[in-house]
């Protein structure tokens, strides 16, 4: 199927979940009367890469014109209590998209801690830009256009700036941070699409609200700015969300779980789970380190799993993991054995090819030759050493 969207790039980042709800298809960009710059051609290359980067976008292309199903209709549906996304899946009559599940997908650049940007449009002078300074600026970048950092620079404070060539380049940056700060904006819309923790700078206009883990909305200097040492909690807890109803796996643990995969992320080997944790848990699992390969060893349950887990790099394995990978068999950084799974076969295979430091989380209790054991949150967790 073909779709059209001839606005901002704001507006087409907020109304790809539309086209993913419809079952995906190929996307026309054209320029339509009315938006503040205008879908050229050149702008279209510019955000191009970022949307052919996702598993429902078959083709992207430049159109004089719009075609097929125009996603600019909602524009006749406003609606000022409602956000942009709501707007548009109302106008199409579909149901809100749940909040905390990403629909954009991009491998991490791990640049920074914390991204920074501000557009000249949507600003808010209440808003305490200096406070967040202080606080981040030993840990930030800032994205977007190099006039916006200059001024960013000239009004707020000296920060690096963090250089793209185009929208997907700038959404691997901010996949990589652990928190993100920001004005309503195209880069904003990014950092909601891939549900990165959030600060909104929230203008004279609110139509970018998302209530889920990890955001904040702030107007005025009463904005709470968490401490650096907050932040891998508040993005662990952020992603440990995507699992909620499909996962038999308590919150406070894939909380746990999610952190421990993303503290292992500078270590080489993919990912696996062994059993029934669900595919909930395989997409806190893949979102904690969307850089790595997950391996699911069955049983996978729910039919819709792939659907479910698309975007991320998953590789499923029908037979029993001793068969499944002979050879040259991966190595691994993070391992997860569910409850009713061997965990004793599923130590004597892993261990071996578990790479130095990596994790072993099993849920019986025991100790491994070689390894650490420390039993949180009623999970057993082996560190090789």
């Amino acid at each position: 199927m073909i779709y059209s969207h001839g606005g901002d790039f704001g507006d087409t980042i907020y109304h790809l979940p539309i086209v993913r709800a419809k079952g995906g298809g190929e996307l026309v960009l054209y320029p339509m009367r009315g938006t503040s710059h205008g879908m050229s051609e050149p702008r279209a290359a510019l955000i191009a890469p970022l949307i052919e980067a996702q598993p429902y976008i078959s083709k992207v292309r430049w159109s004089p014109t719009g075609e097929g199903v125009i996603l600019d209709v909602w524009r006749q549906h406003y609606k000022n209590y409602l956000n942009l996304t709501d707007m548009a899946c109302e106008a199409f009559g579909l149901p809100h998209p749940p909040r905390e599940q990403p629909w954009l997908f991009a491998r991490p650049n791990r640049t920074a801690r914390v991204v920074f940007h501000r557009s000249a449009r949507y600003r808010n002078t209440r808003f305490p830009w200096k406070r967040v300074y202080e606080k981040y600026r030993r840990e930030a970048v800032f994205v977007g256009l190099p006039d916006e950092h200059a001024d960013f620079c000239r009004n707020v404070g000296p920060v690096s700036y963090a250089y793209t060539e185009n929208l997907l380049q700038l959404a691997e940056v901010v996949q990589g941070c652990e928190l993100y700060v920001g004005n309503q904006s195209a880069p904003f819309a990014v950092a909601e699409g891939l549900k990165v923790p959030t600060i909104l700078e929230i203008g004279p206009i609110n139509n970018c609200h998302w209530e889920r883990v990890g955001n904040i909305h702030g107007w005025g200097e009463n904005v709470r700015l968490p401490e650096i040492d907050e932040l891998p909690g508040r993005l662990a807890r952020s992603v440990a969300a995507r699992g909620n109803g499909r996962t038999p796996i308590a919150a406070r643990q894939l909380a746990a779980l999610a952190r421990a995969v993303r503290d292992a992320a500078a270590l080489p080997g993919d990912l696996a789970e062994v059993g029934g944790g669900g595919s909930g848990f395989a997409k806190v699992l893949a979102g904690a380190d969307p850089a790595k390969t997950l391996h699911r060893f069955g049983p996978h349950g729910e039919d819709d799993a792939r659907e479910f887990l698309a975007g991320y790099r998953v590789v499923y394995h029908a037979r029993p993991f001793a068969e499944a990978t002979s050879g040259d068999a991966p190595r691994f950084s993070f391992v997860h054995v569910a409850a009713g799974a061997d965990a004793g076969a599923a130590r004597e295979y892993f261990w071996p090819r578990l790479v130095e430091g990596g994790v072993l989380v099993i849920d019986e209790s025991g100790k491994l030759e070689d390894g650490r054991t420390d039993v949180i949150d009623g999970l057993v967790w082996v560190r090789k050493r």
